[in-house]
């Protein structure tokens, strides 16, 4: 049986709760976007991995992914992305 490191433990609990919120993203949105996941070394990220839009441009901020990592994802945060993935990409 082959034991997690704390960082891999780190980055799975995070992609799992941002997987939950861009399922709820996908149901707000008006057109269609490619959500992926991008690996970032920003010192302002929590965490390494952070969801991207369209290959190109971040998400979330830091203080929203601080909101989804401890606080569980939420409607009004799903609603609140994709107005902007509306927005930027019209």
């Amino acid at each position: 049986m082959q034991h997690l490191t704390e960082q891999q433990e780190i980055d799975i609990y995070a992609i799992d709760k941002f997987h939950q919120l861009t399922g709820m993203v996908s149901r707000y949105l008006k057109v269609r976007a490619m959500i992926d996941y991008k690996e970032v070394h920003d010192p302002a990220n929590i965490v390494k991995h952070v969801l991207v839009v369209n290959d190109s441009w971040q998400l979330m901020t830091p203080r929203e992914q601080e909101e989804v990592l401890f606080f569980n994802p939420d409607w009004k945060m799903a609603k609140k992305l994709a107005d902007r993935i509306n927005k930027l990409e019209k």
